[in-house]
């Protein structure tokens, strides 16, 4: 499965900037508590965030690591999130998942959020067992189409912007790759290579 490159023009950045939504803290939380168990500490030096965008899942790990590196294959993406950027601790590179820009053993949490469907997974976890120090933990991140709550039609209304998703933006904007996330990452394709891995499907994020 070879990768995809997509959204990469300075146009594409800037709707990201604008538009791209930041994974929800309890998920946040979630991950750096599992990292945690799995180091054995709770000192955290280095994080990676892959396919990073404009940088909304890159800042959310800010808080936890002394160092977190946001890496993209669009140098325009790279701008996007350098020219928002005030957060010390944060450095952005332009690379791809399939040659991360890094040294061995030097990193303990890889994320890719809503980025792992466009990748060549085979050579992405071949990156991830050469970066990761021992227990170190690779968090693949996705969310699907926004659903309607509260509201009297809610079934409705989400059954509607799901029609229009699938007539004028699935077919038009993306490939057959993105069916990869929309089915939650468990098409028999998207092969997670390691013996131990935890799904968490609990978590929400809202605007």
């Amino acid at each position: 499965m070879s990768s995809i490159r997509l959204f990469e023009a300075a146009g594409h950045a800037a709707l990201y900037a604008k538009f791209r939504p930041t994974p929800p803290a309890s998920l946040n939380a979630a991950v750096i508590n599992y990292l945690k168990i799995k180091m054995g500490s709770d000192e955290l030096s280095h994080a990676v965030d892959v396919g990073c965008g404009s940088g909304q899942s890159t800042w959310a790990l800010a808080e936890h690591f002394t160092a977190v590196t946001g890496v993209d294959p669009s140098a325009a993406q790279i701008q996007q999130a350098n020219s928002n950027n005030n957060i010390t601790n944060i450095a952005f590179l332009e690379g791809t998942a399939e040659s991360l820009p890094l040294p061995a053993s030097s990193v303990q949490l890889l994320t890719a959020c809503q980025a792992a469907h466009w990748m060549d997974m085979p050579a992405f976890f071949a990156e991830a067992d050469r970066i990761l120090v021992p227990n170190g933990v690779v968090a693949l991140i996705g969310y699907n189409l926004a659903t309607v709550v509260n509201h009297p039609r809610a079934a409705q209304m989400t059954a509607h912007i799901k029609q229009l998703y699938d007539e004028q933006v699935r077919l038009r904007c993306w490939n057959d790759r993105r069916k990869l996330v929309d089915g939650d990452y468990r098409d028999p394709r998207f092969r997670i290579p390691y013996p131990h891995t935890v799904r968490d499907d609990s978590h929400r994020c809202t605007r």
